[in-house]
């Protein structure tokens, strides 16, 4: 049986990071590289976040350039 994240802490998760992503384009980090150093450290206790986390922002990367 896999066990989901919760809804609420799912939406936090991925607000926290579209954030994080939006404050580091922002300031000028690379875009190509920026899915290696964003990091959303309230949520590391989420099972699978250090697997997903690097695709997750190179998604909001890619909604922020060329949209959803």
């Amino acid at each position: 049986m896999v066990v989901m994240w919760p809804d609420t802490e799912r939406r936090e998760y991925l607000e926290a990071l579209m954030e994080a992503t939006q404050t580091a384009v922002a300031s000028g980090e690379d875009p190509f590289e920026l899915h290696k150093t964003i990091c959303v450290p309230e949520f590391k206790h989420l099972r699978g976040y250090s697997s997903r986390v690097e695709d997750n922002a190179r998604r909001m990367l890619t909604y922020y350039g060329i949209g959803w």
